[in-house]
């Protein structure tokens, strides 16, 4: 069963769906743009008999808050902290990521990995897209 949550982290509340249990592996699935958790609505019941999965909505997407522009500022480094500040608030230790087109953020909270699966990622954010660069089932051990 999926439950749903918000918490709130640096002034925004943050909504989350979280399946399975605490005693299981965790998958933290990061969503993509211009999506939110709502994507795993039908992957977390079907692999929630043997992970402990946690989908967040980033802020401005889904049932996160939205601030605006000018209250929040919405590039990949401050995207990871807000993700990297919700891992701790809900006391994630150890997880793996599953990571959609805004992927970028696994830099900033790596110590706490255990694999990084990585789904078509495509594009620097500073050049044209090249599909020579796409990468997909990547896994960091």
């Amino acid at each position: 069963m999926t439950t749903f949550h918000t918490i709130s982290i640096d002034g925004l509340d943050i909504f989350y769906r979280e399946a399975g249990s605490r005693n299981n592996p965790t998958i933290l699935l990061l969503h993509g743009s211009p999506t939110s958790s709502h994507m795993f609505r039908n992957l977390m019941p079907a692999l929630a008999d043997c992970f402990h999965l946690v989908a967040p909505d980033y802020p401005g997407f889904g049932y996160s808050s939205m601030p605006s522009v000018d209250e929040f500022d919405y590039t990949f480094d401050r995207l990871a902290e807000v993700m990297a500040d919700f891992i701790a608030a809900i006391g994630l230790k150890r997880y793996s990521l599953y990571l959609m087109d805004y992927g970028g953020t696994k830099h900033c909270f790596p110590n706490c990995l255990v694999q990084c699966q990585l789904a078509a990622i495509g594009t620097d954010i500073d050049k044209p897209p090249n599909p020579d660069s796409w990468a997909f089932g990547y896994t960091q051990q």
